[in-house]
């Protein structure tokens, strides 16, 4: 990929989010989660550059993983325009929505050797629980990376919705728990075996918390892990717990985990 076709995808993309963020007649509230959705591809988009640099990969492929990024989440404008929830058990998988909406575009029309098929590849997957047997070589790299860097983006907006007691602004990104409520047991014997949580195990606002620092364990790349250690995110996802053997014992194996991948790679 060149950069004459980033700059096509850059400027589709920012058409498109624009129309939805703009839209006359809609709700504040759901024109404030279509902004959300914006800011956070751009950065996605950044961060899978940089993350890809950091990679040593080549020009053509920092660039798709940049496009990769901007593109992860095109689905979910449609999704909360038509449905008003980014909840995919209760309206239409935004992955599979993103791939419909970026082929019925066009924008990836001009991508040349295997490209088109990468980034496709890589919108589809993103949000699976494990990255699928049986996917074609390249596309492999490109999806492991735009994991890690939708992951490490979450991070930052959930935990700035924490420390700015602005959870309350968001509702859907934290699907309308209960905001007050404690850690469901099981999930959080889910976290301290290594394992992560299903989606459909989380009752509150704190079983939020622990799941993503379940998060730590599905991070491929080194440079990941090592953002993760740099910006405390584990340290800052603790403070905003309540101070419990419970919820300590969670982040013992996530600690050693994330220390351990940031050793070894």
């Amino acid at each position: 990929m060149n950069e004459a076709e980033l700059k096509g995808i850059r400027d589709w993309f920012e058409l498109y989010a624009d129309r939805y963020c703009r839209e006359n007649g809609c709700r504040e509230s759901v024109r404030a989660m279509m902004v959300l959705k914006r800011e956070h591809s751009r950065r996605v988009s950044q961060e899978a550059a940089t993350l890809a640099s950091d990679l040593g990969w080549n020009r053509s492929d920092q660039i798709t993983s940049e496009a990769l990024g901007l593109l992860h989440d095109a689905g979910r404008f449609s999704q909360m325009a038509e449905f008003g929830t980014f909840r995919d058990v209760e309206s239409v998988n935004h992955a599979l929505r993103g791939v419909q909406v970026v082929q019925e575009s066009k924008v990836l029309d001009r991508c040349r050797g295997g490209r088109r098929e990468q980034i496709l590849d890589g919108i589809r997957l993103h949000n699976g629980l494990r990255v699928p047997a049986g996917l074609s070589a390249g596309s492999v790299p490109f999806l492991h990376l735009i994991r890690d860097a939708d992951k490490l983006d979450i991070f930052e907006i959930f935990l700035d919705a924490f420390r700015n007691n602005r959870i309350h602004d968001y509702p859907e990104i934290a699907h309308h728990v209960d905001l007050e409520g404690p850690v469901s047991p099981e999930l959080a014997a889910e976290v301290r075996a290594g394992r992560i949580p299903s989606y459909r195990m989380i009752r509150s606002l704190c079983d939020w918390k622990l799941l993503q620092v379940s998060w730590v364990f599905d991070l491929h790349y080194r440079p990941s892990c090592r953002r993760v250690g740099e910006r405390r995110v584990l340290e800052r996802l603790r403070d905003s717990l309540p101070d419990t053997a419970e919820i300590a014992g969670t982040f013992e194996g996530a600690r050693a985990h994330l220390e351990m991948r940031c050793r070894t790679g």
